[in-house]
């Protein structure tokens, strides 16, 4: 699945307002406070209608889960929880844009053509690197086949994506190895 960072709310929103434009039906799954963000941003659009915005603080309904913002082709903007009773709702966009802290239950039936792995701010933790790094690691066992350590391999692919992760061109095996003291 492709990452794709954006800086703020406006970098977002021009994006699916780009997609939108041009036939894309496009879904962000986002937590509350990302999920206002995006909307205010759309809402500045003259030529976005609404269709439906159902959001609210989770002092209000107790819900806390992710919610749906989407724009279609028509450039009608709906708002939805993602999560019902017992479920997330399945959405069928062209193209998914979903929070990295999401649960991967939302985009279990959607192509991983269609899904974007998204983060909005800048930068990345010390966490971000070392998922990245353990994403690619195997438990090493003895001949009793019992589990003793974990071994990964820092390839350049690997660095690739760190790079990608932190929007620069900074992390090398140096950092990489300083993150382990």
């Amino acid at each position: 699945m492709e990452i794709l960072f954006f800086n703020n709310y406006k970098e977002i929103g021009e994006y699916m307002y780009n997609k939108a434009i041009f036939g894309h039906n496009i879904t962000a799954a986002l937590f509350f406070d990302d999920a206002v963000g995006l909307i205010r941003y759309l809402l500045q659009y003259d030529n976005i209608d609404i269709g439906g915005i159902d959001i609210a603080a989770m002092e209000y309904n107790g819900y806390s889960k992710e919610y749906y913002v989407t724009l279609s082709e028509d450039l009608t903007l709906d708002v939805e929880e993602a999560w019902h009773i017992d479920k997330y709702l399945m959405a069928e966009p062209d193209i998914m844009l979903i929070d990295g802290d999401a649960s991967s239950a939302i985009i279990k039936d959607i192509s991983k053509d269609n899904c974007r792995e998204i983060y909005i701010g800048n930068g990345c933790s010390k966490d971000d690197l070392l998922d990245v790094i353990f994403d690619n690691a195997k438990i090493v066992t003895n001949e009793k086949d019992e589990a003793v350590g974990i071994s990964f391999e820092i390839t350049e692919s690997v660095i690739d994506k760190l790079n990608k992760l932190c929007n620069s061109n900074s992390v090398d095996s140096f950092v990489i190895k300083h993150m382990f003291k």
